[in-house]
């Protein structure tokens, strides 16, 4: 059973909405306010080195590494229609890889987000992102949490929002989540499909500040035969101090239905806050609780309750110097025969510096940690890297 048919409609770049779908991925609602940019193509290369390739908790493989890439952008805003378009793909060569993986691995990503207002009370919204790669996402959470294979992973969500009066509007919501892993060993237990729909009501008490009642079901099948079934009840605010800041949170309780894997009843939790602190700092925080769907095993792990948090800062030191840093950690506690409890951190720091418009230079530094109750999981790796990009 390999669900692919009919999942990706179109792919879009996602972050926002009230349907399901775990990790960060929907927590902090997404602004339509954003510059248009005509078509920019950006082509660029990397070299760096990985002091623990394979991930392991003992005998690390550390490698140098070359990689190419190529990206392109297109955002388009008026008063009735955003849309933003992005498309990437890179080429990664390990000189040192350990025997039994790949030299070359690949990455891509193909990203859509419109969102058009139909009438003065009618908006749809579609979100949708594609990505092919190597690499856990720390941030989206449905993906193993430590490098095994190339996987595919595709989320859409399509969203009608609708003013039903001066205050109260309704969000209704449809999403679909998708992973599959080209290692059988893995796809076996990891490849899955989620589909989610949702119902949000908002009450506006001010122009800045509204309450919210969600609804949220969800229905995940596994490629190994299994199934989930979710409800989340929720009640949450969301306030707009100003232009500059926006934050948002839901609270409540989330039902966990399943005949493989057991019923199960625990807190739900989501926030976020956004700020444009000046003209050149930015800074973002999202947070959720709730169950995820990955590393769950009949017999072994039976579900996955987790917190997991993020953080960016951007911050445009001059004209031409630029810092970015973020970090995701997250606490997983596993249910089951097999429990534990992993706690996972992953961070980096890049500075970028524009010699012209169009080059720039760019170092990075990374780091990766899992903690575990089972120290067959743990590892620690770092990674530096210089690059150069050249947009046009």
């Amino acid at each position: 059973m390999k669900h692919l048919i009919g999942i990706i409609p179109i792919a879009s770049l996602v972050i926002a909405s009230s349907a399901s779908a775990q990790g960060l991925l929907d927590v902090a609602p997404r602004s339509a306010d954003r510059d248009s940019i005509p078509l920019t193509f950006t082509v660029g290369s990397e070299v760096g080195w990985d002091s623990n390739v394979n991930n392991a908790s003992s005998n690390e493989q550390d490698t140098p590494y070359i990689s190419g890439n190529l990206g392109a952008e297109y955002a388009n805003n008026n008063e009735r229609t955003s849309m933003v378009i992005g498309a990437s793909g890179g080429v990664f060569y390990y000189f040192d890889q350990v025997p039994e993986r790949d030299d070359t691995l690949y990455n891509g990503r193909l990203s859509f987000y419109v969102s058009h207002a139909v009438s003065e009370r009618l908006r749809i919204t579609n979100n949708a992102y594609v990505s092919y790669e190597i690499e856990p996402d720390y941030a989206i959470g449905e993906s193993l949490s430590r490098r095994s294979d190339q996987y595919f992973y595709a989320y859409e969500n399509l969203s009608v929002a609708y003013d039903l009066n001066d205050r109260i509007t309704s969000t209704t919501s449809g999403s679909v989540n998708y992973i599959a892993y080209e290692d059988n060993g893995v796809s076996n237990t990891e490849d899955r499909v989620t589909y989610g729909v949702s119902e949000n009501l908002r009450y506006a008490l001010d122009e800045n500040l509204g309450v919210n009642l969600t609804y949220r079901f969800a229905y995940t099948d596994y490629e190994s035969g299994s199934s989930t079934t979710s409800h989340q009840a929720l009640i949450g605010l969301d306030y707009a101090l100003d232009e500059q800041t926006s934050a948002v949170f839901r609270v409540g309780a989330e039902f966990r239905l399943s005949d493989d894997f057991g019923d199960q009843t625990k807190p739900y939790f989501e926030g976020a806050l956004t700020r444009n602190v000046t003209d050149v700092l930015t800074f973002s925080w999202l947070n959720r609780l709730g169950f995820e769907d990955s590393e769950l095993v009949q017999g072994a792990t039976t579900s996955r309750y987790a917190y997991r948090t993020s953080v960016s800062v951007r911050y445009q030191m001059s004209e031409k110097l630029a810092l970015s840093t973020s970090g995701v950690y997250s606490y997983a506690d596993f249910d089951g025969p097999a429990a534990r409890t992993d706690n996972i951190l992953g961070a980096n720091a890049g500075l970028n510096y524009a010699l012209t418009e169009a080059l720039n230079l760019g170092v990075g530094y990374s780091f990766n940690m899992v903690n575990s109750d089972n120290e067959f999981r743990e590892f620690n790796r770092h990674r530096v890297n210089a690059s150069v990009s050249a947009s046009f």
